[in-house]
């Protein structure tokens, strides 16, 4: 499935909807379909957009429109890796579609978080796994579309054993691995991130900020915290022991965050 025909929306729970889970990669739509069907299992209506443009702006401005359209209220947002830091950028923007904002294992809107991320990964490969990426990713800078497309979806399944201690699956549940959508996105990211421009020029956030971050993720909390704390006047952090980048998928650390998010949720306004 290409970017082309990737649905914009899924719709879990019944309505009203004001709960949002954002997926990450940016290209990889889909990831957080489990989280979603999870926080809608017990009657909560969640909406899942997904993100197809190939930019930072298009994809701000793609969030906004399908929040807009659905209209629940103001919405409580849960973004997870590239989604949280989309979650925090559409937020700056569009306030009043946003009661609060979760950030599931953010990646980090500083350079330094972006250099210390890619560091503690490659510790943590073994030389048979660093070769294999190191192979991959020599195919995905190829000109053959779908051998790429299918190096990168490789990619993003190793990386589920580096990112976290016991995952309970072994390949992410993506609906379309859109490969040019995370090189022109992420690309965009890094740039700004490396020359300070991700954040700095960004309002202050007007909503509640919580920051849930497993203890063995690779990106560095740091790398998230100190950036948004000029921005945030409400900003609360739960570090979970034991627990990787994406929690619901570790399993030590899977009911701990799924009662903590819960527990964290404000009742979001009509």
């Amino acid at each position: 499935m290409d970017a082309t025909t990737v649905p914009t929306l899924r719709r879990h729970g019944r309505p009203p909807r004001r709960l949002a889970v954002l997926h990450g990669g940016p290209g990889a739509p889909g990831m957080v379909g489990a989280l979603a069907r999870e926080l809608a299992a017990d009657g909560t209506g969640v909406l899942e957009p997904f993100q197809t443009a190939d930019s930072i702006a298009g994809q701000v401005g793609e969030l906004a429109a399908t929040l807009r359209t659905e209209r629940e209220g103001a919405y409580v947002v849960i973004g997870s890796s590239w989604g949280a830091m989309l979650a925090v950028l559409t937020a700056q923007r569009h306030p009043d579609l946003f009661a609060q904002l979760v950030l599931v294992g953010s990646a980090p809107f500083d350079r330094s978080g972006g250099e210390a991320t890619a560091a503690t990964r490659r510790e943590r490969m073994t030389e048979a796994l660093r070769a294999e990426l190191d192979q991959l990713q020599a195919v995905i800078a190829s000109s053959d579309p779908a051998r790429a497309s299918a190096a990168f979806a490789r990619s993003g399944d190793l990386l589920l054993a580096i990112d976290h201690l016991d995952p309970i699956v072994d390949h992410l549940d993506v609906v379309a691995h859109q490969l040019e959508v995370f090189e022109s996105v992420w690309g965009e990211v890094v740039q700004r991130r490396d020359t300070g421009t991700l954040l700095a020029a960004a309002p202050p956030l007007r909503c509640p900020v919580v920051v849930l971050h497993g203890d063995h993720d690779p990106h560095p909390l740091a790398g998230v915290v100190d950036p948004l704390r000029p921005l945030s006047r409400e900003l609360t952090v739960q570090v979970l022991d034991r627990c990787g980048h994406l929690p619901w998928l570790e399993r030590g650390a899977r009911d701990r965050f799924l009662s903590g998010l819960r527990a964290a949720l404000v009742p979001s306004t009509p």
